[in-house]
């Protein structure tokens, strides 16, 4: 069964929330409330195929221009993070995302599936989940 995304707006509360599905198991939701996202907690790994991570991707991407669109944020504000890649081999790779000293994403390739590291929940602003998710999109394209 194909990755799964379900997403939520409500116009009057200026909220939106994406859910995702892997393998018909819940993964994690990203909810937008106050210029906030919180990013639920996920309590194990989560084995994603480069296929799923792609449709993930382009689903939190269709959520981002849809919150825009709607003006639910605030303007941009400085983020503060740090990025950290490492490559041993064609097949071999790890990237690591963090923001205001909170780890937000440890990610691993084998060269056939993607590896997310559990995590507990976290809150960061929405200038910080768009370049969480910029750095998803640099992990794809390492990988593809």
């Amino acid at each position: 069964m194909p990755n799964l995304a379900r997403t939520l707006f409500d116009p009057v509360g200026k909220t939106a929330q994406i859910d995702h599905w892997v393998n018909q198991a819940y993964t994690t939701s990203y909810i937008l409330s106050a210029g906030q996202v919180t990013l639920t907690a996920r309590p194990n790994d989560t084995l994603v195929s480069r296929e799923d991570f792609e449709y993930s991707l382009l689903q939190i991407r269709k959520w981002i221009a849809m919150i825009r669109q709607e003006g639910f944020t605030p303007a941009k504000v400085p983020v503060t993070l740090s990025v950290e890649i490492k490559k041993n081999s064609e097949t071999v790779y790890s990237a690591e995302f963090s923001t205001g000293g909170l780890k937000i994403s440890e990610i691993s390739w084998n060269g056939s599936v993607l590896t997310f590291e559990g995590r507990p929940e976290r809150v960061i602003t929405f200038s910080a989940f768009e370049r969480w998710f910029k750095f998803l999109e640099r992990v794809l394209e390492d990988i593809s």
